[in-house]
């Protein structure tokens, strides 16, 4: 801009302070955009953009929780949730676990099929009278031989329980006694539709008597010594010598000098550390009942005069002989 120009101006200027100068012709002005829009359209774009924000952190997660949900079964603890299908044959029906196998060491597998067990699996147990008797091992017991079966007690009905179905199942049978074994301690049973025996035992059985113990099992006839030991319970590991003697009837004829102490019912199989803790040495005598399927039986004679018998690994049998006899017996076994 040249000085003319400039001057020009400036006295225009001058003239517009005093009154409206004709020569000036002002550039019309450009309107400013609306205040409300300068306020609204900034709010809206931050809006939208914590909108959008929100919405893709939001709906992952959404879908996240939905799968929890599913799992949890909405309890919104982080509890598993399991579909009934999942139950376990343990837990159906609320039944006891423990009707599919023996009080033996043997038991049946709780997840075989029914159609796959043996007889004595499927019917491991059976009452008669007062007593309720078991088969002594589910998976290794064998029919005993027919010779042993005596006289015929009465037709029964067996129950047996599937636990993998939760379902009940029964059978006919017949019970019988065997050989001189007193019916409260063992009794055989044929099931229908075979020709076999299998000897069921009381494992309850409890004798109040020497003399009930003695004559119940008929020992001096029906058992047989498989291992005749000498204990010395002094030394570690319960040193025990291995003895030949095999003459049941010996010791039995000392037994039968006097059949009058009582059932002491003082010891159980749980105990039998501290049975023996009490004790300096001892005899004990393994016996097999072949008519009876079991080679495991116990007897022991302690230096104090106590006997312990234990038939079928659950009930013990004690009565205090007197030392004088426990010695006689320590002389017939270790000569």
């Amino acid at each position: 801009m040249n000085f003319e120009k400039k001057m020009q101006k400036r006295g225009n200027q001058k003239l517009d302070q005093f009154a409206k100068n004709p020569y000036h012709k002002e550039k019309p002005k450009v309107n400013s955009f609306p205040l409300w829009g300068k306020i609204l359209i900034p709010t809206a774009g931050v809006s939208l953009a914590l909108l959008l924000g929100f919405t893709v952190a939001f709906i992952p997660s959404l879908a996240s929780n939905k799968s929890v949900a599913i799992i949890d079964g909405g309890s919104g603890q982080g509890t598993a949730h399991y579909d009934p299908a999942e139950a376990t044959s343990q837990n159906i029906g609320g039944k006891d676990n423990h009707s599919q196998q023996s009080p033996g060491e043997g038991t049946a597998h709780q997840d075989t099929k029914w159609n796959d067990m043996t007889i004595i699996e499927q019917y491991p147990s059976f009452t008669y009278g007062d007593y309720t008797y078991n088969v002594r091992y589910t998976d290794v017991s064998k029919p005993i031989n027919a010779s042993f079966v005596k006289t015929k007690l009465n037709d029964i009905y067996v129950h047996g329980y599937d636990s993998t179905k939760d379902e009940n199942h029964f059978m006919n049978a017949s019970i019988y006694t065997i050989n001189q074994i007193h019916e409260k301690v063992s009794l055989a049973i044929r099931f229908e539709n075979s020709n076999v025996y299998y000897a069921y035992q009381n494992s309850n059985y409890i004798p109040e008597s020497l003399s009930d113990f003695l004559e119940d099992t008929c020992i001096e006839k029906e058992a047989t010594i498989l291992k005749a030991s000498s204990i010395d319970l002094t030394k570690e590991n319960n040193a025990e010598t291995t003895r030949d003697f095999s003459n049941l009837i010996d010791i039995t004829n000392i037994l039968m000098t006097d059949k009058s102490p009582v059932n002491t019912k003082q010891y159980v199989t749980k105990n039998a550390d501290s049975l023996l803790a009490n004790h300096n040495e001892g005899i004990c005598l393994q016996l097999k009942f072949e008519c009876l399927g079991i080679d495991d039986a116990e007897v022991y004679f302690f230096d104090d005069g106590l006997m312990c018998a234990n038939l079928f690994k659950e009930k013990v049998a004690s009565f205090n002989i007197g030392q004088d006899r426990y010695l006689q017996i320590k002389d017939c076994v270790i000569k």
